[in-house]
């Protein structure tokens, strides 16, 4: 068969593309700051500023794993 996009070439030219790498580490960022939002301190300080509850909340154990 031809070469898949999991090849392990492509994973590597891909790796190497500094553009590629961006991408992927503004989305990680994305990630961690939307999970640490659910954390009780920034919940509070989001509380201060708007009436929006949310159900969810990350506990301080969570947080520093």
């Amino acid at each position: 068969m031809g070469s898949s996009l999991k090849s392990r070439p492509l994973n590597q030219m891909q790796l190497s593309d500094l553009a590629f790498r961006r991408h992927i580490l503004v989305q990680a960022l994305i990630l961690i700051q939307f999970l640490l939002s659910f954390t009780e301190k920034a919940k509070k300080k989001m509380a201060s500023r708007t009436q929006q509850k949310t159900a969810f909340t990350l506990s301080e154990e969570d947080v520093r794993t």
